[in-house]
């Protein structure tokens, strides 16, 4: 990367590189606004909302107490993580989205866009429950090969099997949930040597959590870090 940007400054000069380089930032700025911007129209969906912790509606009012307020994950940051992952990877092939926190599940449908086929949500807000379900719904109406499941269950709790390799996070819950999903994703691994992947808002400070698993930090596509964790058995 260094190398290219040298590249490019010694072919147009520092006036042209710097000009270029700003065209090419609002290039960028307008499709991500533009993506953004239409995600729900596209697929006649409504996953945009911002819903507060106490109107979230959980059955289990001690889990509610690490919920925080439900805030989408923006389209084009996940879809361009998921894009970077899917070369670093070499493709997804049979490879597992889970999304831990679902919401209304935004990110698994922008899962499906980018090829999987095997996606589950874990949401434990009855309404958002509601919400996603019917988005999928609406979604898989266009898109036939993608297999959806949503479990109404507590993130600390789900042990993801064998088949599930890629996690995403968008800071849904505390760092007490975040630590205890770590460590499941851990013992799922145990069971069923693999290599898995892990991507998490950069922004969400709890990182450590995944530095303490000995994950290996891949790098960070539009504010998403990435992440991979191998075990053999």
């Amino acid at each position: 990367m260094r190398n290219q940007i040298l590249n490019k400054l010694r072919k147009y000069g520092p006036r042209e590189f710097v000009v270029r380089g700003y065209q090419r930032f609002r290039r960028l700025a307008g499709q991500r606004d533009r993506y953004n911007s239409n995600f729900d129209k596209r697929y006649n969906i409504d996953t945009g909302m911002v819903v507060p912790v106490d109107e979230l509606a959980f059955g289990d009012r001690q889990a509610q107490g690490h919920a925080k307020e439900h805030n989408p994950s923006p389209p084009y940051a996940v879809m361009a993580a998921l894009k970077a992952l899917d070369k670093y990877m070499g493709g997804f092939g049979a490879s597992g989205f889970v999304d831990f926190g679902c919401g209304a599940g935004r990110a698994m449908i922008i899962a499906a866009e980018a090829g999987f086929q095997n996606i589950i949500g874990i949401e434990l807000s009855r309404k958002l429950i509601g919400i996603c379900k019917e988005n999928i719904a609406t979604y898989a109406k266009t898109n036939k090969a993608a297999k959806f499941v949503v479990l109404e269950q507590d993130a600390a709790t789900y042990v993801p099997e064998k088949g599930s390799d890629v996690f995403f996070f968008y800071v849904p819950f505390s760092r007490d949930v975040y630590k205890k999903a770590i460590a499941n994703i851990a013992l799922s691994l145990e069971k069923n040597p693999r290599t898995v992947y892990l991507l998490d808002s950069a922004w969400s400070n709890m990182d450590i959590e995944v530095r303490d698993s000995k994950y290996e930090y891949i790098g960070q596509m539009e504010g998403i870090n990435l992440y991979k964790l191998s075990a053999t058995a």
